[in-house]
C-alpha cells in the first residue's frame, strides 16, 4: 500500500512556500519554520527527489535575503540559552553546516545521492548560520544567511515587538492565518484524493482508516 503520508504533503507545502517566497519581489521573504526542512532534505524518500529539492534550496541561499523563524526546539543548551537573553538581544549560535553534516551519516542515501548531498554541503553549507533571538516575553531560533545574519535579526525582532506576549513575526502568523483559512490541509487532501480517483488509483493509495465509512 504507497500511502500518500503525512511527512510527503508537508513536504509539498514547504517546497511550494519557498518557491512561490522566491518568486516575490520583496526584499525580505520570511519563512516560519527552517530555511531548509528536513522533509525537503529527505528528498521526499521513495519519491526520489532529493535534486529538486536541494536546488530550491540553493535558490534560497543565493538569495541571501532570507530568514526562517522556528517555533519550538528541543534542544536543551538552546531553551536555557534563550532564557538567558533579555528583550532585544540576539547571538548567533552556528553554521547551519554543523546540523548538515550530523544529518548526513544518518539519511541512508545511494551513492548518487549521498553525493550530491555532500556536493551542497560543500558549496552552501557554510552560508547559513543558527542564532537565536528574543523579542518579547519567549525567545526563538531563527535561520538567516551568514553575510546578511544582523539583518535578518533586526528584521524579525522589528516584526516581533508588534507582538509582545508572544514575540513571534506578525507577518508570519499573519500570513499562517489566512492560509489556515483559505489553503486548509483538508482541502488540499481532498484535492489530492480527486486527482487519484480520476486517475483510478484511490482505493490503492486510500488507508483502511480513510475508506472507513462515518
Amino acid at each position: 500500500n504507497r500511502l500518500i503520508s503525512n511527512m510527503l504533503i508537508r513536504a509539498i507545502m514547504f517546497y511550494m512556500e519557498r518557491k512561490i517566497g522566491l518568486e516575490r519581489q520583496e526584499e525580505w521573504v520570511m519563512f516560519n519554520g527552517p530555511v531548509i526542512p528536513y522533509e525537503l532534505r529527505t528528498g521526499i524518500g521513495r519519491l526520489r527527489a532529493l535534486d529538486p529539492c536541494l536546488l530550491l534550496c540553493e535558490q534560497a541561499l543565493e538569495r541571501k535575503t532570507i530568514v526562517g523563524v522556528i517555533g519550538t526546539s528541543s534542544e536543551p543548551e538552546i531553551i536555557s540559552l534563550g532564557l538567558a537573553l533579555n528583550s532585544g538581544e540576539y547571538v548567533r549560535l552556528r553554521s547551519f553546516k554543523e546540523d548538515l553534516e550530523d544529518y548526513l551519516p544518518a539519511a541512508h542515501f545511494n551513492v548518487a545521492d549521498q553525493a550530491r548531498f555532500q556536493r551542497f554541503i560543500e558549496t552552501y553549507g557554510d552560508k547559513l548560520d543558527v542564532g537565536i533571538y528574543k523579542a518579547g516575553q519567549r525567545s526563538y531560533m531563527f535561520h538567516a544567511h551568514s553575510e546578511c545574519f544582523d539583518e535578518a535579526a533586526a528584521v524579525i525582532m522589528r516584526d516581533s515587538m508588534f507582538q509582545q506576549l508572544r514575540g513571534y513575526p506578525l507577518l508570519i502568523d499573519y500570513a499562517d492565518s489566512l492560509c489556515t483559512h483559505m489553503l486548509a490541509s483538508s482541502d488540499f487532501r481532498r484535492m489530492v484524493d480527486f486527482g487519484l480517483a480520476r486517475e483510478g488509483s484511490l482505493s490503492f493509495e486510500q488507508s483502511e482508516g480513510d475508506q472507513r465509512r462515518r
